[in-house]
This record gives structure tokens, C-alpha cells and sequence, in this order.
């Protein structure tokens, strides 16, 4: 699952890849700065979600983003969100990068998962606490 998410991600890096997945978009006008167009170029991909119609991911930063209105500009609500991001902070097209580019992206792109992944057992380890402390207290 792990790796197959880290594929998925990884096609991510191409605009046109992202761009795919706003398969049905509702924001999918040229009057909404939301439109698919900008989304993907602003590092977005779409997830599929039957709750969450507007759910989107960066690639690079992992940073999950919903709520979306037509006036939203997405490399603002990027920016404002996720300002550490290496994908922002690079504020580049992807055709203007270079190789240095694509490999400092794709560095920062694997921090985000390692940190992904830590916080996700931390909150794991967390709850397993909480279970415990309850058990314990119940038997005393």
C-alpha cells in the first residue's frame, strides 16, 4: 500500500498527470481560478472521495486541501496552508525546471512522506496509550 501510494505520488511530479485526476472537477470553468488547469499547476492532485468531492493533495508537501470556492486562487490558498513547501518556494512551471530542480523536489518530496508516516504512528502509539491507561485503570 505504502509503495503503491509513493507511485501514484511520484507520477504526480508531471502537471499532466495531476491534471488527469480532476476527472468531473466541479469547479471546472475558465470563470473559476479553481479550475483543474490551475489546481494541477499549482502542485494538486485530486483524491477520490465520495465525502470530500474537492479533496486535493500536493505532491510534493502531502498537504490535503478541501472547501475549495470558484474564487479561491490555489497558489494562494497553497501558499498560505503549506508555506514551507519546497514546491511553492520553488515557484517555477515545470517546464522551466531544471534536473537540480526535479532532484531537490523529489527530496523534499520524501521528507514529506518519512514525516507523514512518523506522525501517523506517533497518533497510532498515542491511541494504543489511551487504551491501555483505560485498561489498566479498569483493573485497579
Amino acid at each position: 500500500m505504502i509503495e503503491e501510494n509513493n507511485n501514484l505520488e511520484f507520477s504526480m511530479h508531471m502537471e499532466k498527470n495531476r491534471k488527469a485526476t480532476f476527472v468531473d472537477w466541479p469547479y471546472d470553468d475558465e470563470s473559476c481560478l479553481c479550475n483543474s488547469k490551475n489546481m494541477a499547476e499549482a502542485g494538486f492532485f485530486r483524491l477520490k472521495s465520495e465525502n470530500e468531492p474537492d479533496l486535493v493533495k500536493c505532491f510534493v508537501c502531502l498537504k490535503q486541501l478541501d472547501g475549495w470556492e470558484p474564487e479561491d486562487d490555489p497558489w494562494k490558498e497553497h501558499k498560505y496552508h503549506s508555506s514551507k513547501c519546497a514546491f511553492i518556494k520553488l515557484n517555477k512551471k515545470e517546464c522551466d525546471w531544471t534536473m537540480d530542480d526535479f532532484l531537490k523536489i523529489e527530496a523534499e518530496r520524501q521528507k514529506s512522506r518519512v514525516r507523514f508516516h512518523i506522525e501517523q504512528q506517533i497518533e497510532h502509539y498515542k491511541q494504543e496509550a489511551v487504551k491501555s491507561r483505560e485498561f489498566i485503570e479498569k483493573i485497579i
